[in-house]
C-alpha cells in the first residue's frame, strides 16, 4: 500500500517537473523571441532617428536610418526620411540617390515623392536644380514644370520668365483642361515679358482659365476685367467686375474696382454705391475713401471730399492721391494755401504723376505766381508725354501759352 502510494507521488512530482520544464523553455524562447526582434525591427532605429535630427545631429541620424534600411530595405518611407537628412548634410548624389530608390520601389506614388523632393530647403538656384533633375526623372510631369515655372516667374532675370513661359506652355500641353497653369501663364504674359507685357495673350488665357472653371472665384473675373478695361473694352470689363462681385459679394476690392470703371462711364451714382460698400465690408480701406473723394469733387461734394481725404490720409500718411484730392477739394472751397500745401506733399510722395503738377500750377497761377505755374504744367506736359497721353500733353502746352 506504501510503495504504491509511493508511486503515485512520484509520477505527480515528475509531471509537475516536466510541466515546470515546458512552461520554463516557453518563456526563455518568447524572452528571445522578443530580444531578438528588438534587434531586428526598424521602428527603434527610425525613433533614434527622429531624435537625433530635433537636436540636429544628422551624422548619428545618419546611422540609425542606414542600420533601419538594413532591417527593412523594402520600405520607401526610410528612403525619402534617409533623403532628407542627407539633404542636410549636403550629400547632394546621395539625396537623389534616395529618392530614385523609393521612386523604384513604390512608382505609383512617384509624382508626390518627385514634388516632396522639389520642395526641399535650398535657394532657389538649388530648387532649380532639383526642378531640373526630377524633370529628367519623369519628363511628362505636369505639377513640374509648373512648379519650375514659378520658381523661374518670379525671378529679376527676363531669360529666366522666357523659360518659365516655356515650363507653362509644357504644362498646358501635357494637361491641356487644367486651369492653373493658364492662369499663371496670363500672369506672366500681363507683366513680365521683355517689362512690356503680351496683353492680348494674358486675355486669351483668361478666357481658357474661366471658360474650364466659369464658377471657380472671383479673382479669374477682376483680373480679366483689368485687362478688358486697358485694352479699351469697358463694358466687358463691366460685365466681368459684376461676375466677380456675383461670386464673392463681400470682396471691397472687386467694389472699388467697379467704382473706378463706372467713374469713367460715367455713373457717378453706381460709383458712389460701390464706394459705400467697399467701406461697409472694409472700414479701414484707404483706397475707398481715397475713390469716394475724388468722385465727391466730380459731383460738387467738395466738403464731403474734404472729410474723406482726411481719412484716407489718416488711414495711410503717405498715400498722394488722398493729398492731390483735399488739395483738389480745397483749392475748390478756396482754400489755396492749404491746396499748396498737399499738393507739395502728394509731388514729395510720387514726383512722376502729371495731374499733380497740373493741378499745383492752377493754385500757383491764381497765387499770382505765374512762373511757377508755366513751370509746373511745363512738367505736366513732359510726363503726360512720356506716358503717351497726347491729349493731356496738348492741353498742358495750351495753357503755357495762354498763360506767357
Amino acid at each position: 500500500m506504501t510503495n504504491n502510494l509511493n508511486n503515485h507521488k512520484s509520477k505527480y512530482f515528475l509531471i509537475y517537473y516536466i510541466g515546470a520544464a515546458i512552461i520554463g523553455v516557453g518563456i526563455i524562447h518568447l524572452a528571445y523571441t522578443t530580444v531578438q526582434k528588438s534587434f531586428t525591427s526598424p521602428s527603434k532605429y527610425i525613433e533614434s532617428s527622429n531624435a537625433h535630427r530635433a537636436s540636429g545631429n544628422y551624422k548619428a541620424a545618419l546611422d540609425a536610418l542606414n542600420t533601419a534600411i538594413k532591417l527593412d530595405s523594402k520600405n520607401p518611407q526610410l528612403y525619402i526620411e534617409r533623403a532628407e537628412v542627407r539633404d542636410k548634410l549636403g550629400d547632394e548624389l546621395g539625396f537623389i540617390e534616395d529618392i530614385k530608390k523609393a521612386i523604384q520601389i513604390d512608382p505609383n506614388n512617384k509624382g508626390s515623392y518627385l514634388l516632396n523632393f522639389t520642395s526641399w530647403n535650398g535657394d532657389s538656384n538649388a530648387r532649380l536644380k532639383r526642378y531640373n533633375q526630377a524633370i529628367q526623372i519623369d519628363p511628362n510631369n505636369y505639377q513640374l514644370y509648373l512648379g519650375r515655372g514659378e520658381l523661374r516667374h518670379y525671378s529679376l532675370n527676363d531669360n529666366d520668365k522666357k523659360r518659365a513661359l516655356e515650363d507653362y506652355n509644357k504644362a498646358i500641353k501635357l494637361e491641356p483642361k487644367k486651369h492653373f497653369a493658364y492662369k499663371k501663364r496670363a500672369e506672366l504674359r500681363y507683366d513680365s515679358i521683355s517689362r512690356k507685357g503680351d496683353k492680348q495673350g494674358a486675355l486669351q488665357d483668361y478666357d481658357k482659365v474661366i471658360e474650364l472653371e466659369p464658377e471657380l472665384n472671383s479673382y479669374s473675373y477682376s483680373d480679366r476685367a483689368r485687362l478688358r478695361n486697358e485694352l479699351g473694352d469697358k463694358q466687358g470689363a463691366l460685365q466681368d467686375y459684376n461676375k466677380a462681385i456675383e461670386l464673392e459679394s463681400k470682396s471691397y476690392l472687386n467694389y472699388i474696382a467697379r467704382a473706378r470703371l463706372r467713374g469713367e462711364l460715367g455713373d457717378r451714382q453706381g460709383a458712389l454705391q460701390d464706394c459705400n460698400k467697399a467701406i461697409e465690408f472694409y472700414s479701414q480701406s484707404f483706397l475707398a475713401y481715397t475713390v469716394r473723394a475724388g468722385l465727391r469733387i466730380e459731383l460738387g461734394d467738395n466738403q464731403g471730399a474734404l472729410q474723406d481725404s482726411n481719412i484716407a490720409i489718416k488711414l495711410r500718411p503717405v498715400y498722394d492721391d488722398a493729398y492731390n484730392n483735399r488739395g483738389l477739394a480745397r483749392f475748390n472751397l478756396g482754400d489755396n494755401q492749404g491746396a499748396l500745401q498737399d499738393y507739395n506733399k502728394a509731388i514729395h510722395l510720387n514726383a512722376k504723376k502729371p495731374t499733380v503738377y497740373y493741378n499745383r500750377a492752377w493754385v500757383r497761377y491764381v497765387l499770382g505766381d505765374k512762373q511757377g505755374a508755366i513751370k509746373d504744367w511745363q512738367q505736366a506736359a513732359n510726363l503726360y508725354l512720356q506716358q503717351g497721353d497726347t491729349k493731356q500733353y496738348a492741353e498742358a502746352i495750351e495753357r503755357i501759352k495762354s498763360s506767357q
